[in-house]
């Protein structure tokens, strides 16, 4: 069985909520501080699962202001593949 990486688990999750309109389009997502603290992890985590969104076209970053949904996602997402995974018996390989 596979585990995924954190910064992947909180990727799905905003994307989801992308793609549901939790977050609509040109609104704020949460802050890297929030991700931080919802998931238990680290902000370089938190910072990746972003930089996925916004390589994904799902988001736009404003210095100062935060995180926002673009108001138009792209029609056809390309979703980059985890990097690294690990099966239940701690393996590392290629997902």
């Amino acid at each position: 069985m596979k585990e995924t990486s954190k910064y992947w688990q909180i990727f799905e999750c905003l994307r989801k909520g992308i793609r549901d309109g939790v977050y609509a389009g040109g609104g704020p997502l949460p802050s890297e501080e929030s991700i931080v603290r919802k998931f238990n992890v680290s902000r370089i985590t938190a910072i990746r699962a972003m930089d996925e969104l916004v390589k994904c076209g799902l988001v736009y970053r404003k210095r100062g202001a935060g995180t926002f949904a673009t108001k138009t996602p792209p029609r056809r997402i390309l979703l980059p593949a985890p990097l690294v995974e690990r099966d239940s018996t701690n393996r590392t390989f290629r997902g």
